[in-house]
């Protein structure tokens, strides 16, 4: 089976431009009317919504969400294909940029960028004859909601939370046999939610996580180590896939950008606080 995802979105329609139907959005999502004309018109706002609670709650802070963007723009230094290779983030830099969406700046946000992706997916008989050492699909969940219809209902809860035991049980493994992963990182506190789900890092406890570098290549986790959605390029997650096959299968042995000793790997995916899924890959 050949999946491939291609997307325009720089010389295209952009979700923060022309073509972006704000009237369709309204009929689209229940209260849509009630909420988009007062600014709330796109994944930005929504999700803004929700970190903003979830930073009340854990203490999360604005530098937590700066260690995110550092870590992916780190890694983009080593990949020449990233949009943002050459363009390295520091703390003060990210600071002292102004809010688009609180609390969200625009280091926060996924690129919108023209690219095309594509995996190819076999049975592991068919992927012995094959010139590209095979990874394997461990465990997948392909699709999990929250526990209710409307999601707005109850912000402490993802649907992540739901893919994460049946990925786990399927794969036979546990957070801590993870060596590396591919985080869908649409907006920088996506990152942080779904490490709580996934079970990296207890809740309250996440900031510090990324605060002390466990993103990064030598961390605990090293994640998106191409630069992910916020400083490669965004194709709903395909590329954050590439990566992690390349990594579990040590594509780049012998450089700063591999990961040592990396035997498993998860890749998340994520379309909004209410639907999510996953797989865990091996060597």
């Amino acid at each position: 089976v050949l999946i491939y995802r291609s997307m325009n979105g720089r010389s295209g329609v952009r979700m923060g431009g022309g073509g972006w139907d704000v009237n369709m959005l309204q009929t689209a999502i229940e209260g849509g009317s009630f909420i988009i004309p007062y600014g709330a018109g796109g994944p930005a706002q929504w999700f803004g919504l929700f970190a903003t609670r979830h930073m009340h709650e854990t203490g999360l802070t604005q530098e937590h969400l700066g260690h995110v963007c550092l870590a992916f723009y780190e890694h983009a230094q080593r990949n020449p294909k990233a949009y943002f290779h050459g363009k390295p983030l520091t703390m003060e830099e990210y600071l002292k940029t102004p809010y688009l969406s609180y609390p969200f700046k625009k280091h926060d946000f996924c690129l919108e960028s023209d690219e095309a992706n594509a995996i190819i997916v076999t049975s592991a008989e068919r992927a012995e004859g094959c010139k590209s050492r095979p990874v394997y699909i461990m465990g997948l969940s392909a699709r999990q909601c929250v526990s209710h219809a409307h999601y707005w209902n109850d912000l402490t809860e993802v649907a992540a939370d739901y893919v994460a035991p049946e990925v786990y049980k399927m794969a036979g493994v546990r957070p801590e046999d993870i060596d590396v992963a591919s985080i869908y990182d649409c907006y920088s506190w996506v990152v942080l939610r779904q490490l709580e789900a996934y079970g990296f890092a207890p809740r309250g406890e996440v900031g510090n996580f990324v605060a002390e570098g466990n993103l990064r290549i030598g961390g605990k986790l090293p994640s998106n180590t191409a630069g992910g959605m916020l400083s490669e390029g965004y194709t709903h997650g395909m590329n954050n896939v590439l990566e992690i096959v390349r990594q579990v299968r040590h594509e780049y042995k012998g450089t700063d950008r591999q990961v040592e000793n990396c035997e498993i790997g998860i890749c998340t995916g994520w379309a909004g606080p209410d639907v999510a899924g996953a797989m865990i890959l091996r060597n």
